[in-house]
């Protein structure tokens, strides 16, 4: 698991759009990776960096009927995605001192 104040952006990735299927791999060595639904939703949260439970709860709020475990769910889609090389740590802008 990771921790809960981590950011994380997406990483270097092709991605190929077929109708609502999305098609997305690491580059430069994949896997390629069928993403449908909430999941393609959901990576696209990580185009600016975000903690996952960020990103998860950002996608819950986009569909009335989700279910009650939609936020595991989409916390263990989002742990595939870190598992797989398509999330990688961002690192948080540190305040600058001011003479």
């Amino acid at each position: 698991m990771n921790r809960p104040d981590q950011l994380w952006r997406l990483t270097d990735v092709a991605v190929e759009t077929d109708g609502d299927i999305v098609w997305v791999a690491p580059l430069p060595n994949g896997p390629i990776v069928r993403l449908e639904g909430v999941a393609s939703v959901l990576l696209e949260h990580f185009r600016e960096p975000s903690r996952i439970s960020d990103a998860v709860g950002a996608c819950v709020t986009l569909f009335d009927d989700a279910p009650p475990d939609a936020h595991i769910q989409l916390g263990h889609q989002a742990d595939d995605f870190v598992s797989i090389g398509l999330l990688t740590p961002a690192v948080a802008p540190q305040p600058t001192a001011s003479h």
